[in-house]
């Protein structure tokens, strides 16, 4: 362990002392230096304006109050860069005088084998904790000139992880005071890595309705895919206790899903019910089914909005034992309508009418954090328009999360889906 003599301060550091005193101003130090001076120890060091032989020159990582009259100042000496070695027998504090600039504050000199040895890089990176005390005057307020490139003492990092833990420890106290209303499970968003499988007891929580640790913005990673909480019990048509997950990604590996392959051949031309997307996702059910590991509901008596006539009419779905797996509305995603509908007074006199869905609110997770519309491809919608020029068109969302129409029929939409799946336990009596 080191060992030095007394730190002397300098007739300029007098005189800065002076000048705080009289003029109401801060003590401020401004770096360390440590170096390799050699000294008789019958040397007058209050003159000295600089080290014998400085090596570096090093950021105060903290100053504290020891008593009235004196101050520690910590720094880590580290030998990040120094190509060579030497032993520290000299150290020298700099404090910022307001006519002089930096000056030599103090200096303090080792006792005679009380060095310590920092060796070159090429050895291997090391770092020492270097502590230094300074008397001032009781009255001089004392400060440190901020700056880049100083290390964070151990003293410093305690302080932050003690800072840090207390912070973490609040925030989990609020998850912990919210948990047992169970609505503000899809109030409050959190973004927890619930893991890599559907645990159980995660389907037993949804099964009871309470939802212990589920939270909006928390997702499971499932089949490479980060599948997120976008709600809680949103289907209404679902007396079972649910939560509906999306991936934050359009998905780009399901037969008829996969961005460029939903032309969406219309057939009869009235809507969702007969699009390629609904087909599409009824003929990946097994995917789903063993994504999810067969915790998905199903949606029996299901309606879409058909078009029928010169109206749209809600009819229920000719897929009668339909996953509880489907697209997302503009509503779900913005929580209003993009276009008019028939009903609207004000109604477009472009569009013959835009069809009808049956979720009224927008996603927990859109409300909580809008950004998460966007992804880093276009995704389909689930609306459907009908226009004046007898053409089914469809909305979809651009990848900075703008809504734009196209052709229903067009081979040249190359979109993506990001479906929403309705999972619980599904099998508790």
């Amino acid at each position: 362990m080191a060992q030095f003599k007394n730190s002397v301060i300098t007739e300029k550091g007098l005189a800065l002392l002076q000048k705080v005193q009289q003029r109401t101003l801060k003590l401020t130090y401004t770096q360390i230096t440590p170096g390799a001076g050699e000294y008789t120890g019958t040397e007058d060091l209050s003159g000295a304006t600089a080290l014998k032989d400085q090596r570096q020159s090093v950021q105060i990582s903290s100053i504290s109050a020891v008593d009235s009259t004196t101050v520690k100042l910590v720094a880590v000496i580290s030998n990040t860069g120094l190509e060579q070695g030497y032993r520290i027998t000299e150290v020298g504090i700099w404090a910022k005088d307001p006519d002089e600039g930096d000056i030599l504050f103090s200096l303090a000199v080792a006792e005679p084998n009380g060095a310590d040895y920092i060796p070159a890089e090429t050895g291997g990176s090391i770092s020492m904790n270097f502590e230094m005390y300074q008397t001032v005057n009781a009255s001089a307020a004392v400060n440190i000139q901020p700056g880049t490139g100083a290390y964070a003492s151990a003293v410093d990092l305690a302080e932050f992880k003690e800072q840090t833990n207390k912070a973490l420890k609040s925030v989990t106290t609020v998850f912990e005071m919210m948990d047992k209303i169970h609505e503000m499970h899809r109030n409050i968003f959190r973004g927890k890595n619930l893991g890599n499988v559907l645990d159980y007891s995660q389907l037993a929580e949804i099964s009871e309705g309470t939802f212990h640790d589920l939270w909006v913005g928390d997702y499971w990673n499932l089949g490479g895919v980060k599948w997120r909480i976008v709600d809680i019990d949103y289907w209404q048509d679902l007396t079972d206790h649910h939560v509906l997950v999306m991936p934050d990604d359009p998905l780009s590996n399901l037969p008829g899903l996969h961005e460029g392959a939903v032309p969406m051949g219309l057939g009869d031309m009235s809507g969702y019910d007969a699009s390629a997307l609904i087909s599409g996702l009824n003929s990946n059910r097994e995917y789903f089914l063993n994504l999810f590991e067969n915790y998905i509901f199903t949606r029996p008596g299901v309606k879409y909005p058909k078009l029928e006539g010169e109206g749209w009419k809600n009819v229920e779905s000719t897929y009668t034992d339909a996953l509880a797996v489907d697209i997302p509305t503009d509503i779900m995603m913005f929580g209003c309508s993009m276009f008019t509908n028939d009903n609207s007074k004000l109604l477009s006199t472009h569009w013959a009418g835009v069809s009808y869905v049956q979720e009224t609110s927008q996603l927990a997770l859109m409300k909580l954090d809008p950004k998460k519309t966007k992804s880093t491809r276009n995704y389909w919608l689930r609306n459907f328009i009908y226009t004046h020029e007898n053409e089914m068109s469809a909305l979809y969302v651009t990848d900075d999360g703008f809504v734009a129409i196209d052709t229903a029929t067009s081979v040249t939409a190359l979109h993506g889906v990001r479906p929403i799946v309705a999972i619980g336990d599904v099998y508790t009596e």
